[in-house]
């Protein structure tokens, strides 16, 4: 009889959810579906380990949500969630182009004399909203399925006020028409419990 190991097992840490592990939590796991389908953004806390993330993927894989995970704390590091969101739901092979320089060669004569120079232009390409653009792509990567952008680990913002205020800044833009017509549900998770106090 082969014994697996405990690192195949017990794995609370790994991103993709084991299947093997996950622990059924159907009443977690039904108010996390109805939450999704109302029109308010869920909240999911909880302790560090208890598993939140892997019933939130769970629930989604089972469902068949379109998942986009939105790292908060790559948001102190862009200092920016909307460039975190927009990042989350952008493909490794696609590319916005913001701007891009040509460098000119030239030679010149003046008077007799010889030599070159180098003449540069630069062009700025005119860079669309970043979340609104994100939204749409997540829509259209969605196609009629849910669209979920979960911004986990809150906790690495929570006491950075700027961050903070940019979170509540998107949940309020996510009601504007221009945003939800692409029909785009914000999972908020994290480790504080005091989170619906701070909004």
């Amino acid at each position: 009889m082969n014994k697996a190991k405990v690192n195949e097992v017990f794995t609370p840490r790994r991103a993709n959810v084991n299947q093997a592990m996950y622990i059924e939590r159907p009443q977690h796991e039904r108010d996390l579906k109805r939450a999704i389908a109302g029109s308010l953004h869920p909240i999911l806390c909880g302790e560090s380990g208890s598993g939140k993330s892997w019933l939130y993927k769970h629930v989604a894989q089972v469902e068949g949500w379109k998942l986009f995970y939105a790292n908060a704390a790559n948001a102190a590091r862009y200092n920016s969630l909307a460039t975190v969101i927009a990042l989350a739901v952008r493909d490794d092979d696609e590319r916005e182009v913001v701007e891009f320089s040509q460098e000119l060669g030239a030679e010149a004569k003046v008077l007799g004399f010889g030599g070159s120079g180098k003449a540069g232009r630069k062009y700025e390409v005119k860079k669309r909203e970043t979340l609104l653009q994100a939204f749409k792509a997540a829509r259209a990567k969605a196609g009629k399925n849910a669209a979920i952008v979960a911004v986990d680990n809150l906790e690495a913002i929570f006491s950075k006020p700027p961050l903070m205020e940019e979170l509540g800044n998107i949940i309020l833009l996510l009601d504007d028409p221009e945003y939800a017509t692409h029909e785009i549900r914000l999972l908020i998770v994290g480790v504080p419990s005091d989170i619906i106090e701070y909004y």
